[in-house]
């Protein structure tokens, strides 16, 4: 059974999905208002503490809101996610998805998530990238 991650975020109301987890690679989903994109994202990464669980991880270690960013990207840059968080703990989460190739495209947005469920997201990737049953 293929597992799905999802973070759903607020103002406005958006999403982000991963799913269709292989060996190295995962597909990702990302719905925002009049927009929807969809990409086939690589898993490998160039600095093993840098793997796409080590992002959540390390969102969620934070005890308080945090200043600077929290980048994650894969090596093959198809895909970057950028974490900053204000003094009231809300996460911006910007998302950077592009294909490049003779019909190349690229979408940046954000989401705003709550501080207080990054534990839960760092358990939900783990949970996605470890699940049995990926190609």
């Amino acid at each position: 059974m293929q597992s799905i991650f999802v973070l759903n975020g607020s103002d406005p109301p958006s999403s982000l999905t991963f799913w269709g987890r292989s060996k190295d690679a995962f597909h990702v989903t990302v719905e925002q208002p009049g927009l929807k994109a969809v990409k086939r994202v690589s898993l490998y990464c160039h600095l093993p503490d840098r793997s796409f669980v080590d992002f959540f991880q390390k969102l969620a270690a934070f005890e308080t809101p945090w200043t600077g960013e929290v980048v994650w990207g894969p090596l093959e840059l198809g895909m970057n996610l950028t974490a900053t968080c204000d003094g009231f703990g809300t996460v911006t989460l910007k998302i950077e998805l592009k294909e490049e190739h003779a019909n190349s495209w690229s979408m940046a947005g954000s989401m705003r998530l709550d501080f207080g469920h990054l534990p839960r997201y760092a358990e939900h990737a783990d949970r996605f990238m470890n699940a049995r049953g990926t190609e």
